[in-house]
């Protein structure tokens, strides 16, 4: 789950809790009980503590048994009928391990960034897919220009996976998971709350904003959110991307493959350099082909016989060898030679 707008939300409810604060005391115990509850898992594994939403309201200390949930889901929701109406709840387990980590992406996948990180979650942790429950959500972090961070927590799946069970058979919908009950704490979140009970919600905490004249503020927070999500869409630079990510990778494929051609029948360039440096003044060259691993050399020389050893010792050219008889041309008493050899790795 990629929950891109936390951060505006904290940011709209921190600047919104010291009027808040100002509201009625019923108005205020009214929205206190909108809140989701905590749950308390027991370490052991034995029971769970309901901790009220009410600080007047004692504790309520249940064993994990059908019977014990069914009466903790009746403190937790008096009026409910029937289990067609799950009630979601936040959970805490002291000492449970959650990993952190900070990945960086390009901007223009920000999007996706959730199912690129699911795909590579066995590269980025440290255990299987099927072993966790993970979220990702946006860093704090400021990255560099065209990169986002995104912050990645997960927790292993079997300690969590019989109370998950034994919750939900209970009517009691688990949302998150964090170390203790504070709410900043790193957390784990299992599903998002539900369209409805936000818009309850939501329409309860507009009331009270709206009460005392900051109704302008919440629109602006949410247009702005509206705003965000639409530019979001809008990004032809993703397929211009995308388009160049597969031509960049054609190009590595192609030098790849000349390279290993190169390095298993020879190098042009290379064979070219060895032999200017390893034949003498006195030899001049008429024809040079080069196919498959094999070289033939033709040319003149005041004495081709020695050309066998200047060559061998180029350490890129092996096997030298005479294709015909040496023939001495009678005009300038030069010799006429055509020679055989084999380059590249097929060579050795």
């Amino acid at each position: 789950m990629l929950a891109l707008a936390e951060p505006a939300a904290r940011a709209v409810r921190d600047r919104c809790a010291p009027l808040v604060r100002r509201l009625p005391f019923s108005w205020r115990q009214q929205l206190r009980r909108m809140e989701i509850p905590w749950l308390v898992l027991d370490p052991d594994g034995h029971g769970l503590t309901f901790v009220p939403r009410d600080a007047m309201e004692p504790e309520l200390h249940v064993p994990a048994t059908r019977e014990g949930l069914d009466i903790l889901a009746r403190q937790i929701a008096p009026d409910r009928r029937g289990r067609r109406r799950t009630i979601p709840v936040r959970l805490a387990l002291p000492g449970l391990p959650i990993l952190e980590r900070d990945i960086r992406i390009p901007e223009i996948v920000r999007r996706d960034g959730a199912s690129l990180i699911g795909y590579e979650i066995e590269r980025l942790t440290p255990f299987r897919r099927d072993e966790i429950f993970w979220n990702v959500e946006p860093s704090p972090d400021m990255p560099s220009p065209g990169m986002c961070t995104l912050r990645l927590r997960c927790t292993p799946s079997a300690p969590l996976a019989p109370w998950l069970d034994l919750l939900r058979n209970a009517g009691l919908r688990p949302s998150s998971i964090r170390r203790d009950l504070d709410a900043s704490a790193p957390a784990v979140h299992f599903e998002p709350t539900s369209a409805l009970r936000f818009r309850r919600r939501a329409a309860a905490f507009l009331l009270g904003l709206a009460a005392l004249g900051i109704l302008p503020l919440a629109m602006q927070a949410i247009a702005a959110h509206r705003l965000a999500a639409r530019l979001d869409i809008l990004q032809p630079e993703r397929a211009v991307a995308e388009g160049l990510r597969d031509r960049i990778d054609a190009l590595t494929k192609g030098a790849a493959m000349l390279d290993r051609e190169a390095r298993r029948n020879g190098s042009p360039i290379d064979v070219l350099a060895a032999l200017t440096g390893a034949l003498p003044d006195d030899t001049h060259l008429d024809a040079l082909s080069m196919k498959s691993g094999r070289l033939t050399i033709e040319g003149q020389s005041r004495d081709a016989t020695r050309l066998i050893g200047l060559i061998e010792r180029t350490g890129i050219i092996r096997e030298p060898g005479f294709a015909g008889p040496v023939i001495r041309m009678p005009n300038d008493g030069t010799e006429s030679f055509s020679i055989n050899t084999r380059v590249g790795e097929d060579a050795r």
